[in-house]
């Protein structure tokens, strides 16, 4: 009897799995065929790649395009009504620059577009939309192999004949933004895929005692992780650490324990310094630009502003404006100065007030003794952000230069005396408050060790120094934050396009507000009876891969705090 049950669970398993990745497929080639031709994000230059690969004996080099192929492609995002509501089209009669069909593509890990770009070797004179749809099809593929992931996931987790075994799976299928990101030409639809496997073979790993079969399979697939794209390539920290979780077990588990926290303690010391200055941001990854010294040059503490000069790419040191800020100065008279001074006699120029359209500031000639300089601006009325930048002199001059005090105040003081002007001081019995915060760097703030931050920009889609100068001053960073997560919240329901189609009216996104709530109760629920099935150390793997992934996705766009606004989904 017990023989019979088992097949008849094993067939019904099968079943299972046959007619989810059906539903799958269907509704994969639904939206393959329902979305217009290069209406993915950036779908024409990640086609683009792939094509490369597909006409090239060798793998494409960073910037590299065929001009005819690009005219073939720009001219069917014409036919299709690419550029409708974009009021301008590409020039496809150019011969000195690249038609325009995006961003390029080619400096991102080649895997995804190595197999893309298998099916066009075979079809190099079609249509080029047919090309494309072909393309799509092997997403199609890398869909079903996503789903088929989720499902090996959950049983691994949960006892036999759960519902859950194809209720997540067929949640993934019904949820429209998730379909249509994974029916695009994008290396995000390999990396999720691989990335899928790759956590249910470290799920199996964990759970199992000593599965050497799974523990290869981690080490395989973190290396496809690595060259599909940078946003998995976590993938090979976490490898390490399901490998210990897998290794060491019972009696054993505090050595996985140990080295863990050992790890993490010496990442924070090594990683992090508290040489950073609360408020400012700096756009050179890795630079180091505050200066201590207990000299009497140092007009307000111990502590100013050091650039040198030349600089081998071009670095700047701003801090932006909270919205309320920006409002309150609309079609206002400001006054923005700085103590400035050099090691030797240079041109330079004032600090540099940003409204993200023009720049206003004025040349200055400067010296060896500490002077203070300052200029008046009137704030555009339809300014949306504001920013004091701080930019040292181009070649080809040499030495060092300084800032100290830097002040932005309303209202014309540019014949305030120099020793008046502070975070807050008085001028014929008026105060003058300072709208530039730590405006003498004496606040120190962590960042990351610029040896250890150059590298690190090359696994990471953001810059880590970024992150600890929005949270030192929230206030001005709170919007990017609040407008990510709603981003994010609503391209994982329905936001199509290049992000620019979503669903009509706001009641829509309240009501998957509301869905989105539910469930996450609904899943608190059972991973709270799953509690004493499953050991610490997968709660703490999966815990960990869901943190960073998402903490990732949420973190990517924060330059634009410091330079052109970027929102994604």
């Amino acid at each position: 009897m017990r023989l019979l049950l088992s097949r008849w669970e094993l067939h019904r398993e099968r079943n299972i799995v046959v007619s989810i990745l059906i539903a799958g497929l269907l509704n994969g080639l639904l939206f393959t065929f329902l979305m217009p031709p290069w209406q993915h994000y950036d779908e024409p230059s990640h086609f683009e790649y792939a094509w490369l690969f597909a006409n090239r004996d060798r793998s494409p080099e960073i910037g590299e395009y065929d001009q005819a192929m690009r005219r073939e492609v720009a001219a069917s995002m014409v036919e299709h009504n690419f550029f409708a509501s974009l009021g301008a089209r590409p020039n496809l009669l150019s011969q000195t620059e690249p038609v325009w069909i995006g961003i390029s593509q080619t400096n991102d890990p080649p895997l995804y577009y190595w197999l893309v770009s298998l099916p066009l070797r075979l079809v190099r004179t079609s249509d080029i939309t047919f090309q494309l749809y072909l393309a799509r099809l092997i997403s199609v593929c890398l869909y079903l192999v996503t789903i088929l992931g989720s499902y090996l996931m959950v049983r691994e987790l949960t006892k036999p004949a759960s519902v859950l075994h194809w209720l997540i799976p067929t949640t993934m299928i019904m949820l429209p933004g998730f379909s249509d990101l994974m029916t695009s030409v994008n290396n995000d639809v390999g990396a999720v895929a691989v990335f899928s496997i790759f956590l249910w073979l470290c799920s199996r790993a964990i759970r199992r005692s000593k599965d050497w079969l799974s523990l290869v399979g981690i080490t395989a697939t973190a290396v496809l992780c690595f060259l599909t794209k940078n946003t998995v390539m976590i993938a090979i920290p976490l490898a390490l650490i399901a490998g210990l979780f897998a290794v060491f077990r019972d009696r054993q588990r505090v050595v996985a324990w140990s080295v863990l926290g050992l790890v993490a303690l010496a990442m924070l010391i090594f990683t992090l310094r508290w040489d950073g200055a609360i408020a400012w941001y700096q756009q050179e990854v890795g630079g180091t630009f505050i200066h201590q010294n207990e000299s009497e040059e140092n007009l307000l503490g111990e502590r100013c502003l050091r650039f040198a000069v030349p600089q081998s790419s071009q670095i700047r040191v701003l801090q932006p404006l909270s919205i309320d800020q920006v409002v309150g100065l609309r079609g206002e008279i400001v006054t923005v100065g700085a103590w400035i001074w050099a090691t030797d006699s240079m041109q330079a120029s004032t600090p540099i007030l940003s409204d993200g359209v023009n720049e206003y500031f004025e040349p200055i000639e400067i010296s060896s003794i500490p002077t203070y300089f300052s200029f008046q601006v009137l704030i555009p009325k339809n300014a949306e952000r504001l920013m004091v930048v701080l930019d040292p002199p181009s070649l080809p001059q040499s030495g060092e230069i300084y800032f100290d005090n830097v002040v932005m105040l309303k209202g014309d003081h540019t014949a305030t005396t120099s020793d008046t002007v502070g975070g807050t001081s008085g001028d014929g019995g008026l105060q003058i408050s300072n709208l530039v915060e730590n405006s003498s760097f004496e606040e120190a703030w962590l960042v990351v060790t610029p040896e250890i931050e150059r590298h690190l920009v090359s696994w990471l889609p953001f810059e880590p120094s970024h992150v600890f100068s929005s949270l030192s001053k929230w206030d001005s960073a709170g919007w990017y934050y609040r407008a990510t997560i709603e981003n994010l919240f609503r391209t994982f329901w329905a936001k199509f396009g290049w992000g620019h189609i979503s669903m009509a009216g706001q009641k829509p996104y309240r009501v998957l507000f509301m869905a989105t709530l539910l469930g996450g109760i609904g899943a608190a629920v059972a991973f709270w009876r799953l509690k004493r099935e499953l050991p610490l150390e997968m709660w703490a793997f999966l815990g960990i891969a869901i943190m960073v992934v998402w903490v990732a996705a949420i973190l990517r766009g924060v330059v634009s705090l410091s330079g052109e606004i970027f929102i994604h989904g």
